[in-house]
């Protein structure tokens, strides 16, 4: 988890970061920057900024790269968090040799370097350049825009995920959905027995799931889910909220999506040895499962428990805040 993370990275960071070789400090410092970055909490951004610019020693001109591509990435992966588009693209294309004034074409081929080509691609996303980033990603899968449909959804590898993903925040979900499925084998017009049987493949499948979400297939998306943790809608309630283990979490939070509130209660509850029936003071103590307890105050407030949802809510956070607590 991030907050553990973190704890362990400022633990070296503080304690004698210099005596260490210098690939390594790199190594800690990129990694004390994601994990504060990755609790998104924006109150510690600046503070993970302050420690990764202090390190890299280039505070007149932060879009300069410093030599550790692993580094500049998270700066500006952090930047992007930040809200600071312009120096994250400056710095993630002077990483490749290019600058933001180039050609469109120049712009969207690929630099060989997967990591940020696909930092770019977050990045303009999040700035409106859909049209760029998927050229970009197309390019990277041996494709171009112009090609026939047939064409385009043919898996290719290592960048099919992240085109379905794009597709879908364009709303190209017929495109999206046609790649997926051929991903694991199948096509659209498969009976839907077919279409809900897991791939074996988690990535693939999860996509799958938030796609029939977003275009309002839910009783798909929830065969599917439930396939994956060996379950059939038909089974007792009983049986549908014990654990599974790997996509109880996802489970639970497509019932919340379909309505189900009692049910996606019940199974967060189980994930943390608790039931709706024990006293509301006990209820609403933390678990140590920060990302459990979160959706137990999503579902709680969608579910009118406002008063429970406040007070998980204000213990999560005060432990939270306390490290000396965390067993690391």
């Amino acid at each position: 988890m991030p907050y553990q993370a973190e704890i362990k990275f400022r633990n070296i960071y503080e304690s004698g970061l210099e005596q260490l070789p210098e690939n390594i400090q790199v190594n800690v410092v990129a990694g004390l920057t994601r994990a504060i970055k990755d609790q998104q909490d924006v109150r510690k951004y600046k503070d993970a900024e302050i420690i990764i610019l202090s390190f890299r020693g280039n505070p007149v001109a932060p879009t300069i790269p410093s030599g550790y591509d692993h580094l500049d990435n998270t700066l500006a992966i952090l930047w992007q968090a930040m809200d600071k588009h312009q120096s994250a693209e400056k710095l993630l294309l002077a990483m490749i040799n290019k600058i933001p004034g180039m050609p469109e074409t120049e712009l969207s081929t690929p630099s060989g370097k997967h990591y940020v080509d696909l930092a770019l691609v977050r990045l303009w996303e999040v700035m409106g350049n859909n049209e760029r980033s998927e050229k970009l990603l197309l390019a990277l899968s041996k494709k171009t825009p112009g090609m026939p449909e047939s064409e385009l959804c043919k898996p290719s590898g290592k960048y099919d995920i992240d085109l379905s993903r794009h597709w879908q925040l364009m709303g190209k979900h017929k495109l999206s959905e046609k790649l997926l499925l051929a991903m694991s084998r199948k096509i659209p017009e498969m009976p839907e027995a077919e279409l809900c049987k897991p791939s074996g493949k988690h990535s693939i499948d999860l996509t799958l799931v938030r796609l029939w979400q977003l275009t309002g297939k839910h009783e798909r998306a929830e065969k599917l889910l439930l396939a994956m943790c060996k379950k059939t809608p038909e089974m007792p309630e009983a049986k549908l909220c014990k654990l599974f283990g790997k996509f109880d979490l996802d489970l639970a939070r497509h019932w919340q999506v379909m309505g189900k509130h009692e049910r996606a209660e019940k199974l967060l509850l189980a994930m943390i040895n608790k039931t709706p029936e024990m006293p509301v003071a006990y209820l609403c103590k933390p678990s140590g499962k920060h990302y459990i307890d979160l959706a137990l105050v999503k579902l709680w407030e969608v579910m009118g428990k406002n008063e429970q949802a406040k007070m998980l809510w204000i213990q999560e956070s005060t432990q939270h805040c306390k490290p000396e607590k965390t067993n690391v």
